[in-house]
């Protein structure tokens, strides 16, 4: 099965034209208890607006030289304050932290089953003001973010991916529960046709101990396509998926349905609904022949030739957003949706009061981990397959 962490990008360019006078408004009211944030047109100005640099002001990995530079599965990096970076390599299973020139300074953890090891690295977050979390498989292993080891728990569950932790005070995880329809886990998916996977969400206290329900909710749309004697069960390209991420004490979940995000607490109350500018996301011809024509490799072009086998089953609409991040100051970061080829990639982003400001270009193929006041920090991976960890500096 292909791995969720290719599912293709694309940005919008949206149809929808506004009759109005492009004044920024937002109207905030209560429903039922629930917070709706709606802005009309974006609060940015062109004068206001937020950038990125084109060209990074540190740059950690190489093709070839040391091995604290050689990276072949990032899982994750952190920027701290004095600017030091920490980056966790799930080959070496290992947390390596470089000065703020990309420097390597030292290494920490190391292979094995006890405390300050690893058996396998799947993730890394800042989880609270002071600590870093990193999904070591069936265990959660804390650090301070100057890298001293505290503490560790077992998880008896899976971990949500990415690592999504609320303010130092649990996580969260979930348990598969097949897809929609007649396959609920047993027997044969549909076939040639959309679903969705499904997952129930739990919540774990910080030590791994008490354990409560959230919700349940859908993950990716796939298509399951026979060739020969194998099943393939592929993400769909236009296929939308749930995204989630961690804010504080809660956890903001993105239906990508829309330009939409919704804050939820650890106990499943609904807080907040924020919502972007109504915009055209209908999948048209348009789009679909874009689709066929974009240079795909690897991974993607597989994915096209199995939906073209799986006669061209395709969603009504294209999802409004494909990654959701949340910056160190609460503001709400999601990457429109875009197919490959572009330089540069859209990020709408929501402030701490729901408001959509507009949008951010932040270069193509940045895995963003993390976004600072003056920075996005994530890793990008050139055509060799060469892994690097890159800064870009965020002006607001």
């Amino acid at each position: 099965m292909v791995d969720a962490r290719w599912l293709l990008c694309v940005v919008l360019v949206t149809s929808c034209q506004h009759q109005r006078a492009p004044t920024p408004s937002a109207g905030t009211h209560d429903s039922a208890g629930v917070e709706i944030v709606e802005t009309d047109t974006p609060v940015w100005k062109s004068t206001s607006k937020w950038t990125v640099d084109a060209e990074p002001f540190v740059s950690i990995g190489e093709a070839e030289g040391d091995d604290p530079y050689l990276f072949s599965r990032i899982e994750g990096s952190v920027r701290r304050t004095d600017g030091t970076i920490v980056v966790a390599d799930g080959s070496a299973r290992e947390l390596r932290e470089f000065d703020s020139t990309g420097r390597f300074l030292s290494s920490k953890g190391r292979r094995g089953p006890g405390p300050a090891e690893f058996g396998s690295i799947h993730g890394m977050a800042r989880c609270g003001s002071s600590e870093i979390w990193v999904d070591a498989g069936s265990r959660i292993s804390i650090w301070s973010v100057n890298l001293e080891y505290l503490r560790e728990f077992t998880v008896p569950d899976n971990i949500m991916w990415p690592l999504v932790c609320f303010g130092g005070t649990g996580l969260l995880v979930k348990r598969d529960i097949g897809s929609e329809g007649d396959f609920g886990g047993e027997g044969e998916p549909p076939r040639n046709t959309i679903s969705f996977d499904s997952l129930h969400l739990m919540v774990l206290d910080s030590m791994g101990g008490s354990r409560h329900d959230l919700m349940d909710i859908p993950l990716w749309a796939y298509v399951y396509v026979p060739k020969g004697r194998t099943l393939y069960g592929i993400i769909h390209p236009f296929g939308r998926s749930t995204l989630l991420a961690p804010d504080g004490p809660n956890v903001v979940i993105g239906y990508a349905e829309r330009l939409e995000v919704n804050t939820f607490s650890r106990t499943g109350v609904l807080l907040r609904i924020a919502r972007g500018p109504s915009e055209d996301l209908t999948l048209g011809a348009a789009w679909r022949r874009e689709f066929e024509k974009a240079a795909l490799v690897g991974p993607e072009k597989d994915a096209r030739e199995l939906v073209k086998i799986a006669g061209d089953p395709m969603p009504s609409t294209i999802p409004a957003y494909s990654a959701l991040k949340i910056d160190r100051d609460g503001n709400i970061w999601v990457r429109r949706f875009a197919l490959p080829g572009h330089s540069t990639d859209r990020w709408g982003v929501f402030d701490r009061g729901g408001r959509f400001l507009g949008h951010v270009a932040v270069p193509a193929g940045l895995e963003v981990y993390e976004i600072g006041p003056d920075y996005v920090l994530g890793s990008e991976t050139d055509s060799l397959y060469v892994q690097r960890v890159r800064g870009y500096r965020l002006h607001r």
